[in-house]
């Protein structure tokens, strides 16, 4: 069906009805931008409605027609497509707010709580599975050659959302916190929160924790990716320091804190020795070791010598700081050194 384009009275145009604005407000330097676009060229193509009874439903262009509002315009030419469903209505939401990846996190974050809401009215299910949200809003990437047989994964922005979406509601975080952040700053913060109270709740279960301790865990987290987000929009922090800065400020509460069961203690643990693991003893590295000592034999030249010297300060310096921090692990008596079990064993 070809659409129409009409020339509709800013006052019979109502937002999405999966738009909500008093949630989400408008970006203002987005409407800025547009306005001074309309002051340079003109008015805008590309605000699209459906047909409502004597009124018209915005599909896409939310920020066009409130800069327009702002103008003073009383009518604006509209593309109305009288076959757009529901469905269609949240896939233009999540085009239109997909459109600027760094613009604002809490548009994209509107958006997928629409479509979250939406799946779960339809398909009457107690809670809506994020890849499907996904799916629907058009957020999603193929995986790799290697295991493109499990199908396509969520992209950036829709794992963002749904570990935000966790977030607030588990009661961690608030919208607000989130406000004024790109989408690549609140991934690093959220998804490495949101790792973190799942971990929690893991070795609480382990471990049969009170509701209280691990409530109390969880806390130091949300507490530790409120102030990230913040030090992130003052500029204190680069985006590439978000995820550790969140485990920083964490492990300091728990340390402040003193408590003497805390399921972060392991959470943290198993990080790093995972951790050290890559930065240590991974495949790649140690293949790359093994190559250099088969060519030791033809290593004539100085600079190749040189290179080797390198290499052995850098292992040599390794040791060194690892030997210093086992010896801190061991000085209170709490671990015990791996020679020693070696030798014992």
């Amino acid at each position: 069906m070809r659409p129409d384009i009409v020339n509709a009275s800013i006052s019979s145009i109502d937002n999405n009805p999966f738009r909500s604005t008093k949630k989400y407000p408008f970006v203002k330097s987005k409407v800025q931008s547009l306005i001074r676009s309309y002051e340079a060229v003109g008015v805008w193509e590309g605000i699209i409605a459906r047909k409502k009874g004597n009124r018209y439903e915005l599909a896409f262009g939310h920020h066009r027609l409130e800069a327009a509002r702002q103008l003073g315009m009383t009518r604006i030419p509209v593309i109305v497509r009288s076959d757009l469903d529901d469905e269609q209505m949240l896939q233009f939401m999540g085009r239109e707010n997909g459109e600027d990846y760094n613009a604002d996190f809490l548009c994209m974050l509107e958006t997928w709580e629409a479509g979250a809401k939406f799946i779960k009215a339809s398909t009457q299910a107690s809670d809506a599975q994020p890849l499907a949200v996904a799916r629907l809003l058009g957020w999603t990437i193929s995986r790799s050659a290697t295991d493109r047989q499990e199908g396509d994964k969520l992209s950036t922005t829709a794992a963002a959302c749904n570990a935000a979406h966790n977030l607030i509601k588990g009661g961690h975080i608030s919208r607000s916190d989130l406000a004024d952040m790109s989408v690549s700053s609140a991934h690093h913060i959220v998804e490495r929160a949101y790792a973190r109270v799942k971990q929690i709740d893991v070795v609480a279960k382990q471990r049969q924790l009170s509701p209280k301790e691990t409530a109390r865990a969880k806390s130091h987290v949300a507490a530790a990716a409120k102030a990230v987000a913040h030090k992130s929009r003052s500029g204190k922090v680069a985006i590439k320091d978000l995820r550790n800065e969140v485990d920083r400020i964490a492990a300091n509460r728990v340390g402040a804190s003193k408590a003497k069961d805390s399921p972060l203690f392991a959470v943290f643990a198993d990080s790093l020795v995972n951790q050290i693991n890559k930065m240590l003893m991974n495949d790649s590295a140690a293949e790359k070791l093994a190559e250099i000592v088969k060519a030791l034999p033809n290593v004539v030249r100085e600079d190749d010598q040189k290179a080797l010297r390198k290499i052995d300060f850098a292992l040599a310096e390794h040791e060194h700081e690892t030997g210093a921090w086992r010896k801190k692990l061991a000085r209170r008596g709490k671990v015990v050194p791996f020679l020693k079990l070696v030798k014992e064993g």
